[in-house]
């Protein structure tokens, strides 16, 4: 699943593939996300339209369920670039699954009417049943975070 505003470093497609074929069907990849500036125009300087986002474990605050990053050495300390790494939570947009896992695993919530809190239901919904989340930090693509919602 990839949302519609990315844009794909070379090779980022390559290592999930890879992690995919050797790992369970039940273990959802995903790149490292870096950044497109925002507000996003064609006229700036590549060096400040793209930006690393680092390598950091997505994370949520059980108390209002917000999702976030925290760098992955504030979660490992013996993390060791490229390794891949296990995060707790994943973006709702950014992912590779199986097709059988994620129809076995429940897909979107159709309840769900809007944008948010995807994310979180459904990195709770892999771990407690049997999955695991991985991010490959070698694959990389660009995302645009946008300041507010379009709607």
């Amino acid at each position: 699943f990839l949302e519609p505003h990315c844009i794909f470093a070379p090779g980022w497609l390559e290592p999930l593939l890879a992690r995919m074929m050797a790992s369970p069907k039940s273990t959802v990849v995903m790149p490292v996300i870096d950044v497109i500036s925002d507000p996003y125009t064609q006229e700036q300087a590549l060096g400040k339209l793209y930006s690393s986002g680092g390598v950091n474990v997505g994370k949520f605050e059980v108390n209002t369920l917000t999702f976030g990053w925290t760098g992955v050495r504030n979660y490992n300390k013996s993390y060791q670039e490229p390794d891949v790494f296990a995060t707790p939570a994943m973006p709702g947009g950014i992912f590779a699954i199986w097709k059988s896992y994620w129809e076995e695993s429940g897909t979107y919530d159709k309840g769900m009417g809007e944008w948010g809190g995807e994310n979180i239901e459904m990195s709770v919904r892999i771990w407690t049943c049997g999955g695991r989340i991985e991010i490959v930090a070698c694959s990389h693509l660009f995302h645009w975070f946008r300041l507010k919602r379009p709607y």
